[in-house]
């Protein structure tokens, strides 16, 4: 997703040095990411254009509110935060494969909440755990 944020269309190789660098560059992530491109691509994540160069697919379009709710639940915990910016989140390339144009922040109850900033149009955060 981050190579998609900066070109449209990649290369193998960009794959290749993008998840290498995240998690070593070494023979068996090589062939990780050959056997996994398929798979891949028959899901709709990405594209092929032709032999080793690749485009982003369609964005899979997210209408169900709980489940909006849990992408940006999900992209909080793992960046090991407690909030995120709503402004920020058409730049974050984790949210790059899903349409959430449909759902707005003002509706998370279950898991998040809404809280205004100084700044933008306010922030999400972690609900407190009971």
């Amino acid at each position: 997703a981050q190579a998609f944020k900066v070109q449209p269309i990649v290369s193998k190789e960009v794959i290749i040095h993008k998840i290498g660098s995240a998690y070593g560059s070494n023979r068996a992530m090589h062939i990780a990411v050959t056997e996994i491109l398929p798979f891949i691509i028959e899901c709709g994540v990405i594209e092929r254009v032709k032999l080793g160069i690749y485009t982003i697919g369609s964005t899979l379009p997210v209408k169900n509110k709980a489940v909006s709710e849990l992408i940006v639940f999900t992209d909080i915990i793992l960046s090991a935060s407690k909030s995120i910016l709503i402004d920020e989140m058409g730049y974050k390339p984790w949210y790059t494969y899903y349409d959430l144009s449909n759902v707005s922040p003002v509706n998370f109850n279950i898991l998040l909440s809404k809280k205004d900033s100084a700044v933008g149009n306010g922030y999400i955060t972690l609900k407190n755990k009971v």
